[in-house]
C-alpha cells in the first residue's frame, strides 16, 4: 500500500457509530498485541486547549531525554501531524505499513458483532501501534470528542490525566450543561491515576470533575495561569497559552520532571494553526471554531496587536454556528470574507449572512485559498479562523515552512 492509497483508505472509513462500544477498538488492537497496554501514558482531555497541553507536555519530556509520542486531533496541514514521535511527523511508509498491517482485520471486522471501525478509531489504532514499535518512554494522547466513550479512552490508568477546559461544544454528543460535558470529559479518570491537573474553576464543570475523581480516588490538581517556571518566555503565543503552560507544568512536575527540562519544553513546543504568526505579522491562522475559542482569540488578538482592527477570513464546518461565533469577534473587525473549507463546509452565504445581522461589511468567496489572497490586498492584518479545515486550506506559499517538509 502507498501513502496516498493508505490516506484513502482512512478517509473511507465511516466517520461516526452510533454504537460506543470500547471492544471495538480493543479487538482491532488485539490482533497486532493490544499495545495500548505497553504504553505509558499522559491524557488529555478538554473543550479547548488540549492540543496545546499535549504538545507542551510532550515538548518537555522531550526535553528532558525521554523518547516520546504524541498523538494530536485534529491535524491542519498534513495528516501526518497526528501521530509524532519525538517532534518529528510520522514517515509516509510507517503510515502506509500501519494501514496495510491494520486493513485485513478492519475488513474482517465488517458486518460483524462489534460494526465497522470508524475513521477515528483507525486513526487511533495506528497511534497506539506507531508508539509502541518505536519505544517511547511516554505516550501523550489527546482525546477526540468527550472522554468517556472516546476511542483513546481503552488505554489503562495514565500515569497522570489534564482536564484542560470545559465549554459548549459537541452538545449533541456530551450533554447541554456544563456539568453534563465536564462529566463526559472526566470519564479519563481511572483508579491508579497519579493526579489530575485542571485549571477548570467554573462550579458546575468542576463539581462534575471532583464527583468522578473522587469516585476513582485520583488526587485533583488544580493550576493557575501562572503556575509555569518564571522568566520562561513561551513559544506559543497568546494569553491562554500561559493556563495551557501551568497545566503541562503541573503534568510534568506530577511525573518529577525536572524545572529546567519544563522551561525548555515550554520554550521550544511548536503547534501549527494555533495563533500562527505568518507573513511578517500580516496573517494569524488560528483553529478557533466555537464561542470559547473565539474569546481565547479575540484576548490574544488585543494582547499581542492592541488597538487594531483586522480583515477576517472566516469559514465554518456543518457542526459549528458562525453567529455567535462572529459576534465575539465583531468589536475587532473591519471586514469579513466569508469562506467555506472543503470538508462539511456551512455554506459561505450563511456565514456572511451572520456576518452581515452585526453590521460587518462581508463578501462570499467559498474557495479558501482566493479568500485569503483577496484578504493579503487589505492594510490590515488579516485573521484565517472559523475552522482548522479553513486554516489548513491556507497555501504552503503564505504560511512559514512546517517541519513536515524536513521528514519524508
Amino acid at each position: 500500500m502507498t501513502f496516498d492509497q493508505a490516506v484513502l483508505y482512512l478517509a473511507n472509513r465511516i466517520t461516526f457509530s452510533p454504537r460506543k462500544d470500547p471492544a471495538r477498538l480493543k479487538m482491532l488492537l488485539s490482533h497486532v498485541g493490544s499495545p495500548q497496554e505497553t504504553l505509558r501514558c499522559v491524557h488529555i482531555a478538554g473543550t479547548n486547549g488540549k492540543g496545546s497541553v499535549t504538545t507542551m507536555t510532550a515538548a518537555i519530556l522531550q526535553a528532558a531525554d525521554y523518547r516520546v509520542g504524541a498523538y494530536l486531533s485534529p491535524y491542519v496541514f498534513d495528516v501526518r501531524e497526528r501521530w509524532m514521535v519525538d517532534g518529528l511527523p510520522i514517515t509516509k511508509a510507517d503510515l502506509a505499513r500501519h494501514v496495510e498491517e491494520l486493513a485485513p482485520f478492519v475488513e474482517a471486522m465488517n458486518g460483524s458483532e462489534y460494526g465497522a471501525i470508524t475513521e477515528f478509531e483507525l486513526k487511533t489504532a495506528i497511534a497506539f501501534k506507531h508508539f509502541a514499535e518505536a519505544g517511547v518512554d511516554f505516550a501523550v494522547i489527546e482525546v477526540g470528542i468527550g472522554g468517556t466513550y472516546d476511542s483513546t479512552n481503552i488505554i489503562p490508568a495514565p500515569l497522570v490525566a489534564a482536564i484542560t477546559s470545559i465549554g459548549f461544544d459537541h452538545v449533541s454528543l456530551l450533554g447541554s450543561t456544563l456539568g453534563e460535558i465536564a462529566g463526559q470529559k472526566a470519564g479519563i479518570l481511572k483508579h491508579g491515576t497519579r493526579a489530575c491537573i485542571t485549571p477548570v474553576t467554573e462550579p458546575e464543570a468542576l463539581a462534575a470533575i471532583t464527583k468522578k475523581a473522587r469516585e476513582e480516588a485520583v488526587p485533583l490538581v488544580h493550576v493557575h495561569g501562572d503556575a509555569f517556571p518564571s522568566d520562561t518566555h513561551l513559544s506559543l503565543r497568546g494569553p491562554h497559552q500561559r493556563v495551557n503552560a501551568s497545566t503541562a507544568t503541573g503534568i510534568a512536575r506530577t511525573l518529577e520532571i525536572p524545572e529546567s527540562a519544563i522551561r525548555r519544553g515550554l520554550e521550544t513546543a511548536a503547534l501549527p494553526g494555533r495563533f500562527q504568526i505568518c507573513q511578517d505579522g500580516r496573517l494569524i491562522l488560528d483553529g478557533a471554531h466555537n464561542e470559547d475559542g473565539a474569546q481565547t482569540l479575540k484576548a490574544a488578538l488585543q494582547e499581542e496587536f492592541p488597538g487594531e482592527k483586522f480583515t477576517a477570513v472566516i469559514g465554518s464546518k456543518q457542526t459549528h454556528d458562525p453567529a455567535p461565533f462572529l459576534a465575539v469577534l465583531a468589536p475587532l473587525l473591519h471586514a469579513v470574507i466569508a469562506t467555506e473549507p472543503a470538508f462539511k463546509p456551512i455554506p459561505a452565504t450563511e456565514v456572511a449572512a451572520a456576518a452581515a445581522a452585526l453590521g460587518l461589511p462581508v463578501v462570499c468567496l467559498p474557495h479558501v485559498p482566493d479568500a485569503i489572497q483577496t484578504a493579503l490586498q487589505s492594510p490590515l492584518r488579516v485573521i484565517v479562523t472559523g475552522s482548522f479545515y479553513v486554516v489548513g486550506e491556507t497555501p504552503e506559499s503564505l504560511r512559514l515552512a512546517e517541519l513536515i517538509q524536513s521528514h519524508p
